[in-house]
């Protein structure tokens, strides 16, 4: 018999929030923690809103100063929301398990722009000969082991004494769910009774112009806090944002053996990869349609419920516009007439698009949802989409029961995973 797998700690860095209580005050009253991006090298750039951390001080979690240069900006913020979860739980970090979910932004593209620049002649051209007696010197010795995803898991299991199996996962948009379904897999399968498992992602700008090349960002504006606009009719791209957020994930057993406070529980988990892409074409729609469908009955039959008994859904919610019609869609047809009765909503309106963090990000809004009996609003919801006519939950916070969540993250590169989770009792 499989055992039941529940969620015991939680920690988060986000753009609205530097801990877990900011994000989700932040979150519940509506604002937004879009803005415009710090960095001196995205200044001009066609591309400079993100959902940026702002004030994190990494030695409040790191206690060697030392280990803090050996980190990026991304190990660091693992780091840190990693210490969160587990203070949070009560474990001991021996006992855990690892995954994560992390992207491959995790460069520091300064270190590399001061290389080319000392590698150049007189004429501004590249010169290879000066690249080597120059550049070269320029660049931190360390800065290859800075770079590497896997990093970060290393310097949690370094500092926390971490002796568990680990994995990571780098699927962009959806690592950091598959890390925690997997995960998921395991402790039913009774393969490991606790993991500390999340994503975490950073922005730059290589990032920023990467996704702008693609075409799937929306417009710099004036007007950063009010850019991202899901299932709005005025929508016209995803904004990207950063930040990290680990959960601990236990057998049920094992979790009441040692007094652990229990969140939620973890019923079903289903991911697929449908195509690749987003162009403006009837065939993407479909493919995202079908992706998400496959995704969200996947979940269902994990779960073993209905879709009925579901309360509400933490979309995917990209503002994109045919990722928004596709979810809306594949809504209505896993859900049929019971999709106008269940509440919707999109935390990326506030934050952006975590990348490999935002899945676990929102998963960990869904248990608040929860614990609180309180779903997020949708922000910058003012033009009705005739083909996006489901319960956005516009603007504001709703009090309601909740019981069971359905969390959806879907990716640009055609993953799609979902999540559901239920009160515990």
């Amino acid at each position: 018999m499989d055992r039941r797998v529940v969620i015991t700690g939680l920690g988060l860095i986000s753009p609205l929030g530097n801990n877990l209580e900011e994000s989700w005050k932040s979150l519940i009253q509506g604002r937004s923690g879009i803005r415009k991006v710090s960095s001196p090298i995205s200044e001009n750039l066609p591309y400079s809103v993100a959902g940026e951390i702002k004030d994190f001080a990494p030695e409040r979690f790191i206690p060697k100063r030392k280990s803090i240069k050996l980190m990026n900006k991304g190990g660091q913020l693992v780091v840190a929301a990693a210490n969160m979860a587990i203070s949070d739980s009560g474990v001991n970090p021996r006992e855990l398990g690892l995954a994560l979910g992390i992207g491959g932004t995790q460069y520091t593209i300064e270190d590399a722009v001061a290389a080319i620049y000392a590698s150049l002649s007189e004429d501004m051209t590249f010169d290879h000969q000066r690249f080597g007696r120059e550049g070269l010197k320029s660049l931190n010795p360390i800065w290859p082991f800075t770079i590497l995803p896997n990093m970060a898991l290393c310097h949690i299991s370094i500092l926390y004494h971490i002796q568990g199996p680990n994995f990571i996962f780098s699927s962009i948009a959806s690592a950091g769910v598959q890390a925690i379904g997997e995960v998921v897999k395991k402790v039913r399968e009774e393969e490991f009774p606790v993991f500390l498992v999340g994503g975490c992602d950073t922005i730059n700008p290589i990032c920023l112009t990467s996704f702008f090349l693609k075409d799937l960002l929306s417009p710099s504006s004036d007007n950063p806090e009010k850019i991202c606009r899901p299932f709005d009719l005025k929508r016209n791209g995803l904004v990207l944002g950063e930040g990290a957020a680990f959960l601990i994930v236990e057998d049920l057993s094992h979790a009441q053996k040692r007094g652990a406070k229990i969140y939620t529980e973890i019923l079903g988990y289903s991911s697929c990869v449908y195509g690749m892409g987003e162009m403006p074409s009837k065939e993407s729609f479909v493919r995202e349609t079908n992706g998400a469908e496959i995704s969200m009955r996947g979940a269902l039959k994990d779960a073993g419920i209905s879709p009925d008994e579901i309360d509400y859904i933490n979309a995917d919610g990209r503002s994109c516009e045919i990722s928004d019609w596709a979810e809306t869609e594949a809504i209505k047809k896993v859900f049929g007439d019971y999709a106008y009765k269940l509440p919707v909503s999109s935390n990326k309106s506030m934050m952006g698009h975590l990348l490999c963090a935002s899945g676990p990000a929102e998963l960990i809004f869904s248990i608040l949802s929860i614990s609180q009996d309180i779903i997020p609003p949708t922000i910058n919801y003012h033009h009705p989409d005739p083909r996006c006519d489901l319960d956005y939950v516009p603007n504001e916070a709703r009090e309601r029961k909740v019981d069971i969540v359905m969390s959806n993250t879907f990716g640009p590169e055609g993953d799609y995973t979902s999540l559901i989770i239920k009160r515990f009792s």
